[in-house]
């Protein structure tokens, strides 16, 4: 169905449309507040633990005792950052490996992600700052990976800009975690901190 009246369409800020330092506010213009062109990709991920690292069996760990963090950047298309766009809010929800959305049973109260689960866009970046919840743990889930999938919050959006939404790579969720010597390829932190995984791709 077409946009509500009610509840207009986000508008993209394209570069053409930033002020100078004090002028006055312009609206964007028909012509150029299209979200078409722009795509949301994660630049880095932290997790608390990697495992096979380097190899095809490389698997990454979060604690759900520890928050870890997921940064944010528009890119055009050729890849460049979109710093001049903004007014983008995104929501982040917990998902399967497979792609498919983690329902918590009717009867739990406990949210599935905790933390600053939405952030809005501003000057092409964004971060969420995350904690999975109680019962998102691998164990509790089939045994499955999970991921964080980020979309914008706008239902429009989600629907008519695909590129505006993207998945973290598979998790396992666990609540403490193993402390055992490190093997080959394996890495771990300190307490409060997490190893970032670089330069991830996005789009959906």
């Amino acid at each position: 169905p077409p946009p509500s009246a009610a509840t207009p369409l986000p508008l993209a800020a394209p570069c053409e449309q930033l002020m100078a330092p004090g002028a006055e506010p312009v609206p964007p213009s028909d012509s150029t507040n299209s979200w078409e062109g722009v795509q949301l990709v994660i630049v880095k991920h932290s997790v608390h633990k990697v495992t096979g690292e380097g190899g095809p069996d490389c698997e990454y760990v979060v604690s759900n005792l520890r928050p870890f963090t997921i940064d944010l950047q528009l890119v055009d298309i050729s890849g460049k950052p979109a710093e001049c766009y903004h007014n983008l809010q995104l929501r982040a929800g917990l998902y399967y490996e497979n792609g498919l959305p983690v329902r918590a049973p009717t009867h739990d109260m406990e949210p599935l992600l905790v933390g600053d689960t939405q952030a809005m866009i501003v000057h092409g970046h964004g971060q969420l700052k995350l904690k999975m919840g109680v019962n998102a743990l691998s164990s509790k889930l089939g045994k499955q990976r999970l991921r964080i999938k980020v979309e914008p919050a706008n239902e429009t959006l989600r629907r008519n800009f695909h590129m505006l939404s993207v998945l973290t790579e598979p998790l396992r969720s666990v609540t403490k975690l193993e402390r055992r010597p490190l093997g080959k390829g394996e890495r771990d932190c300190s307490p409060g901190s997490a190893a970032p995984i670089s330069s991830m791709a996005g789009g959906m």
